[in-house]
């Protein structure tokens, strides 16, 4: 089992999400991450003073669920009408 590293990035900067709104996607997207992820290195979100919301996700998976975990946040962010969901993969290193 080869395992990776994922970060997963959302925002609301356009102001499309009311609070309640933006709650219910961020917890959609934490599930998922919780759910399909080996272990969590770093969750966090914007200052609450700040005046937009965003959330950031650092997380090893196995790669074998890379694509499940595409397809789940591609349905939540067409559920929760976003125009997009950053992420990236990638091998981490030790030096």
């Amino acid at each position: 089992m080869n395992i990776i590293t994922a970060v997963v990035q959302i925002g609301n900067s356009d102001d499309k999400l009311t609070q309640k709104e933006w709650h219910c996607f961020y917890f959609l997207i934490k599930n998922v991450i919780d759910r399909l992820s080996s272990q969590i290195h770093f969750s966090g979100c914007s200052s609450s003073e700040a005046p937009w919301q965003n959330a950031c996700f650092i997380f090893e998976l196995s790669e074998n669920i890379k694509n499940e975990l595409i397809e789940k946040l591609q349905d939540i962010r067409k559920e929760s009408k976003q125009d997009s969901i950053a992420i990236m993969f990638g091998d981490t290193r030790f030096i």
